[in-house]
């Protein structure tokens, strides 16, 4: 009889034949899952080729082409995703939030995905004013991952939308703290206090808590 399969071949033949056959078998079973993942690659390949020149309609071909491939449920939320982040590129921000949503029922283990997935749908939906639909996702994203400051921002962003100005200040504050190198919080929050300097009442340290971030901004070399 021929080998016995591992948990990582499983035989089409039937029993009784001889080994070799079997062991051809195995060989171009081996190579097939070789082939594939060497297919997947080169997907990616592509996909970051075209979009990094601009070319967004050929990789969004080559991401449809991975999404067909993927096998498992992470896969296919990361292709959404990808998907989603592209069609952002080109500004349909309607057709993003439906690949984000496509990603968010697959319910990706990936702590990356999922924080990206949660955060990029909260900014597309701020972008159509639905602040109160936003908010969540902006909350789930900071849940997942505390110290990345994206999602701080852009809660700040549904917050301010949603008219409470205090806690839209603390969250664009978190966010230049998590990273002054990207000023837009800072520039956010300024435009914040300058069409609402009643925050002052709720945070009377708030000019110094600005000149706090101000300092952080211009050190990591930006202009404010």
């Amino acid at each position: 009889m021929g080998q016995e399969p591992n948990d990582k071949q499983i035989s089409n033949l039937p029993e009784g034949l001889p080994d070799r056959v079997y062991e051809a078998e195995r060989v171009l079973q081996k190579r097939l899952a070789e082939a594939e993942k060497r297919h997947e690659d080169l997907l990616v390949n592509f996909i970051i080729l075209y979009g990094g020149v601009g070319r967004l309609d050929l990789s969004t071909v080559y991401l449809e082409r991975l999404l067909q491939l993927a096998n498992d449920a992470e896969k296919k939320a990361n292709c959404f995703l990808m998907l989603g982040q592209t069609m952002e590129q080109t500004g349909n921000y309607e057709e993003a939030i439906q690949f984000y949503k496509q990603a968010l029922v697959l319910e990706p283990t990936d702590s990356d995905v999922w924080y990206l997935v949660n955060n990029n749908l909260g900014y597309c939906l701020n972008y159509f004013s639905k602040y109160a639909d936003a908010e969540p996702y902006c909350r789930e994203a900071i849940k997942l991952d505390p110290g990345r400051y994206n999602a701080y921002k852009n809660l700040g962003i549904s917050l301010q939308g949603l008219g409470t100005y205090t806690m839209a200040a603390r969250s664009f504050i978190k966010a230049v703290e998590a990273e002054p190198r990207d000023n837009r919080a800072f520039r956010h929050l300024l435009e914040l206090m300058s069409a609402h300097p009643e925050i002052a009442v709720d945070i009377p340290d708030i000019h110094q808590e600005v000149e706090r971030c101000r300092k952080l901004v211009q050190n990591a070399g930006f202009s404010t």
